[in-house]
């Protein structure tokens, strides 16, 4: 904004200007008045009146829900109707938390996020006190009523979220694809946790045995462990995914976070300026999807590179399930892809 206006101006006038950070605070101070006074407490939080809306010509009901006589924790939901349609249109769900985008006296923003018309938007957005089994319970069943009052009955059949097992628990009745890229990463803080991330790099036997991840012992048998895993193979295997050219990461949802997050602009924002932001949000999905209806191309950057990759591995899967690959040959051909692609 400030590099915008000061385009316009002439040499004389700029250096008259006051210094950009003096001038961006000014700009905040003045948002900041048309605010309502930012609540100390959760007892003193009231959305009410136009805070409850998308603003606007049409000036959407957005506020959900706000359990805020109710129960021992506050949760509150933001959605549109369309937003509700499409999310249950949508099979799939993608769902993530952002700690840095939770506004005061908020522990996390949660979001849902859907695939319509091959295009990703945001369903849903949530904020929560806590990261618990019993938090993510009341947040799934309120939403589901909260539909059901709007005669709508999503149904997904899958369900993309992080390692997090409150998460994971909350969700019945659903196949839940883990994030591979989380599980990565998750994998490579563990190696450096134990020391090895050298022998990681530079050890090619062990480069090979990390990226086909299999475990087996001297005789060439895999090892069975007779204690229940806490991440069962069903939650993080891709073998289906990549089989079906399905997401394999919930990184279009961490996309968004980084996006949203630039709009937003700082952290741990004030719950008036998160509003404003999911207003804003919204209005671009909206706009999107109304394009999307009536014909008119989105421009969509391809990763060229991520592209060819699953046409080499969906190969690969083929293969294997054709027989033409015993299961050690599809491994090595995995770990080669990835690692050189």
């Amino acid at each position: 904004m400030y590099a915008e206006a000061v385009s316009q101006l002439n040499a004389n006038t700029k250096a008259k200007m006051p210094v950009e950070n003096s001038l961006k605070r000014t700009i905040r101070n003045y948002r900041k008045k048309k605010n309502p006074i930012d609540p100390a407490s959760l007892e003193e939080l009231q959305i009410l009146g136009e805070w409850c809306y998308t603003g606007g010509p049409q000036n959407k009901l957005l506020l959900l829900d706000d359990n805020r006589l109710e129960g021992n924790e506050r949760i509150i939901m933001f959605a549109t109707h369309e937003g509700l349609v499409n999310l249950t249109k949508s099979s799939r769900w993608y769902m993530d938390g952002n700690l840095a985008l939770a506004p005061k006296l908020f522990s996390q923003l949660y979001v849902i996020r859907v695939e319509i018309n091959n295009n990703f938007t945001t369903s849903v957005y949530i904020l929560l006190q806590n990261k618990t089994l019993a938090t993510y319970e009341v947040k799934l069943t309120t939403l589901l009523k909260k539909c059901e009052e709007q005669n709508l009955y999503p149904g997904p059949a899958i369900v993309h979220v992080d390692f997090e097992h409150a998460v994971i628990t909350a969700i019945t009745h659903v196949h839940i694809q883990g994030c591979f890229y989380h599980l990565t990463q998750s994998t490579y803080r563990k190696e450096q946790e134990l020391g090895l991330q050298t022998q990681y790099r530079e050890d090619q036997n062990l480069i090979e045995f990390c990226g086909k991840m299999d475990v087996k012992n001297e005789n060439n048998k895999i090892i069975l462990r007779n204690c229940p895993p806490i991440f069962p193979p069903n939650l993080w295997n891709v073998n289906e995914s990549t089989l079906n050219d399905e997401e394999r990461t919930n990184n279009s949802t961490e996309g968004w976070n980084l996006r949203f997050s630039k709009l937003v602009g700082q952290t741990h924002p004030t719950i008036w300026t998160i509003i404003n932001k999911i207003r804003l949000e919204v209005a671009s999905d909206e706009t999107k999807l109304a394009q999307i209806e009536l014909g008119v191309p989105q421009q969509k950057r391809q990763n060229t590179v991520y592209k060819k990759l699953q046409i080499q591995l969906k190969k690969l899967c083929e293969n294997y399930n054709k027989v033409t690959r015993d299961i050690e040959n599809l491994l090595t051909a995995i770990s080669y892809t990835i690692r050189y692609r």
